[in-house]
């Protein structure tokens, strides 16, 4: 096993060791913990994703009704926001702004330098602006610079709950 690589090995009856990062762990085969979701959120609206426990909601600040806890809240300028926002999985090419970091980074990058597992990277859930790739929050992991500044002053609030409805 290489020291910065992740690898499995399957051993009898459905038993796997994987070596991660900073981890090594002993599993039962199952499928993918986060499955793909797709889905459009507008102002004042609830986007459930219920195969993966998860409820978005864009309000101007009143809490939504969700029946669940709080993982993320993010209040976000009016001026940089492009209603509906999209929630989905990472594409190749995906990319974020960041301050300091000549603009842009790779999110394939990002997911390397933060540590986070091969096998989980394409299940994590990104908010992105509009119908574009400008990514809002990398959810569990980064929320981006620059979409709490305000002007005017006029922010709307982005909750991400776990949804216990099902």
């Amino acid at each position: 096993l290489t020291k910065s690589r992740e690898k499995t090995l399957s051993l009898p009856d459905g038993v796997s060791v994987k070596k991660g990062y900073q981890t090594l762990s002993f599993y039962k085969e199952t499928a993918s913990a986060l499955k793909p979701f797709y889905g459009r959120l507008s102002l004042g609206e609830t986007l459930l994703d219920r195969e993966n426990g998860f409820g978005y909601a864009l309000t101007r600040g009143e809490i939504p009704f969700i029946n669940g806890r709080l993982i993320e809240a993010m209040d976000l300028s009016i001026e940089r926001l492009e209603t509906p926002l999209t929630i989905r999985n990472s594409e190749e090419g995906d990319y974020i702004e960041l301050k300091g970091v000549n603009g842009r980074k790779k999110l394939n990058d990002f997911f390397i330098d933060n540590k986070i597992e091969k096998s989980e990277r394409d299940g994590v859930p990104l908010v992105v602006n509009g119908d574009g790739c400008e990514i809002i929050l990398i959810l569990g992991h980064r929320k981006i610079d620059g979409f709490a500044d305000s002007n005017s002053g006029v922010f709307l609030r982005l909750y991400v709950l776990e949804d216990n409805t099902q």
